[in-house]
């Protein structure tokens, strides 16, 4: 799990496996973390920790 926000972070569990997002904050109580996915629409879903790992790039990458 990131320690920063800013971050890339891939997806591998759930139902959004396979995506890639940027951390916004983090909920250590909850163990989540609120995510803008690298989508169209720029989402923001709660991911649980165990669902994500961090993705070795820069997130201007991942910018159109």
């Amino acid at each position: 799990i990131p320690k920063k926000t800013g971050t890339v972070v891939m997806l591998i569990g759930g139902s959004l496996s396979g995506e890639f997002g940027r951390p916004i904050d983090r909920d250590n109580r909850k163990e989540t973390l609120p995510l803008e996915l690298f989508n169209i629409r720029r989402d923001v879903e709660r991911i649980n920790f165990d669902h994500v790992c961090e993705f070795n790039t820069l997130a201007a990458d991942f910018d159109d």
